[in-house]
């Protein structure tokens, strides 16, 4: 099945681009390996780690808006009811968690050195999309669009993410009528046996929960869409939590957010 999964691309994702939409067409889950340098991540990974150890959390919930488009950090715990969305079986709306939320904006400070990554990482995002390479890199003042350029740290001692399909983002798409629909584009930027050693992203294929950080490596894109039943695995319950520990899990995406000021 894994090889099943993997497209390979050198740079021009162009080349590849009925493979990877027949693999997400066929199993709504899709891998690129070839696209982001492997060495820009791991590097951008350790200043996220020092970042971690010197900076504190903000609260769960109670930011501004605007707050996340600037460099913003915190813990993202417990079922997620202060979203105010209605639990719904089918698709799990409450959905427990633990992980660590770091907004990294494209064109500020770059602190982490990868909004090389990000804005590549980005315009993968929109050629799945049918939009505009450049579509929101900036915010879009037509339909008040923004990157969400953010790493997730899923940390040693019990990081996770529950079983889920994402709802919101893809409403805002569809509402507004953005290209071809939502993909979500999930960046490695860890190596399970190196960083971690038990759990990980897994997706639902074929009926089967796969854990795929199994076999991709750093610098690979896990592409699903709106129909995908995804999350992460228990990352290393049998080592302690430290709070200020960059030890752990670290995935990237570049969601597409709504400007609500």
């Amino acid at each position: 099945m894994t090889k099943n999964l993997i497209v390979e691309i050198n740079q021009d994702i162009g080349e590849k681009s009925d493979k990877i939409q027949s693999v997400l067409s066929e199993k709504n889950f899709c891998i690129i390996r070839g696209a982001i340098d492997p060495k820009i991540v791991k590097n951008g990974i350790k200043k996220v780690k020092k970042y971690i150890e010197k900076n504190d959390d903000n609260p769960v919930t109670g930011e501004s808006p605007s707050a996340v488009r600037d460099y913003f950090m915190k813990l993202s715990l417990g079922e997620a009811r202060h979203s105010g969305k209605k639990i719904d079986k089918k698709f799990n709306i409450v959905r427990p968690r633990f992980k660590r939320v770091i907004y990294s904006p494209l064109f500020k400070q770059d602190i982490f050195k990868l909004d090389e990554v990000f804005i590549r990482f980005a315009k993968i995002r929109n050629f799945l999309m049918g939009v505009d390479p450049e579509y929101a890199l900036r915010e879009d003042k037509t339909n008040k669009m923004w990157t969400a350029s953010r790493i997730h740290q899923f940390p040693s001692g019990g990081g996770f993410m529950s079983s889920h399909v994402d709802t919101v983002a893809p409403s805002i798409i569809k509402k507004d009528s953005i290209g071809k629909g939502f993909f979500q584009p999930i960046l490695i930027m860890s190596q399970k046996g190196k960083d971690f050693e038990s759990g990980g992203g897994f997706a639902k294929i074929d009926g089967k929960n796969v854990i795929y950080e199994d076999f991709t490596e750093i610098g690979d894109i896990a592409i699903y869409n709106s129909f995908t039943e995804h999350g992460c695995f228990d990352i290393d319950t049998h080592k302690p939590f430290f709070q200020r520990s960059g030890n752990g899990r670290f995935s990237g995406l570049c969601t597409l957010y709504k400007i609500l000021n």
